[in-house]
């Protein structure tokens, strides 16, 4: 190696064979060594670390959310389709003109059976707001609804029918009066 070295230097090392009359330090120059200042702004690999750990520390605020316009619905629309039916039976009422807050109302619930309710007591997912005669005010999310006494129509029980043989109702009775005979007097 030290021998190929020194034969190079006293020979000279080899021209570019492209541009021969161009030395290393016009290269170097044309490159945009020292003595030549580029057009962009030059920034120290120390000051990049600096401001990339500056940002770790104290990230910017995040981009705000896109509000994208929502199509207009009409709330009350959506409410009325929505509406659910009360999963309980009004059956019975008391209630005292006098002081309303001991007015009491029998329910009939599925689960529970049927028990008596006062104002402000819960039925499934309704409150309940007052008990009236005959009905109750119920709170059913935002709507106030009432609810009337259901009274459903009694169905005849099954009756036990005589047993009365088919050859007895065909045929008519036969019957006389027969008169006793005169008995005779016994003196």
């Amino acid at each position: 190696m030290f021998v190929l070295g020194a034969t190079q230097w006293l020979h000279g090392a080899p021209r570019n064979e492209h541009n021969p009359e161009i030395s290393v330090v016009e290269k170097f120059q044309e490159i945009g060594g020292a003595g030549k200042r580029n057009s962009q702004n030059v920034v120290s690999p120390l000051v990049k670390q600096a401001t990339a750990y500056a940002l770790y520390l104290t990230p910017p605020e995040p981009p705000a959310p896109r509000k994208t316009p929502r199509p207009n619905i009409h709330k009350q629309s959506l409410r009325r389709s929505v509406g659910t039916t009360p999963k309980f039976r009004l059956l019975s009422t008391t209630y005292y003109r006098s002081s309303p807050e001991k007015s009491l109302a029998l329910v009939s619930e599925p689960g529970k059976g049927d028990h008596w309710i006062r104002k402000g007591e819960r039925l499934g997912h309704c409150v309940v707001e007052s008990v009236e005669k005959g009905a109750i005010v119920y709170r059913d999310g935002n709507r106030s609804r009432k609810m009337k006494i259901t009274v459903k129509k009694t169905v005849q029980l099954a009756q036990v029918k005589p047993n009365v043989s088919t050859s007895s109702r065909i045929a008519k009775p036969n019957l006389r009066l027969l008169n006793a005979p005169k008995s005779r007097e016994v003196e």
